[in-house]
């Protein structure tokens, strides 16, 4: 994993947006976007978890937004 380092150092050097990709959990969710990532892409947080929308949930807060602010509507369904 390259850390959030790398990500710092990355977003100083580029004038493009840098998304975090790999390793990404909610309790590392923050750090990456706090060290300059404008975005942050997951695929085993949630499909390794048994419960993928509670795993969507535990990321959507760990960034302080709610699933629905995302993929869904007012009552949390995924838009089509």
């Amino acid at each position: 994993a390259a850390g959030t380092g790398l990500i710092s150092a990355i977003t100083r050097a580029v004038s493009v947006p840098v998304v975090g990709i790999g390793g990404i959990r909610h309790h590392n969710a923050g750090d990456v976007m706090f060290a300059g990532a404008s975005g942050i892409g997951v695929i085993g947080a949630i499909l390794d978890a048994v419960d993928h929308g509670a795993a969507s949930g535990r990321l959507a807060e760990s960034l302080g937004i709610t699933v629905s602010e995302v993929l869904g509507d007012s009552e949390g369904r995924i838009r089509p």
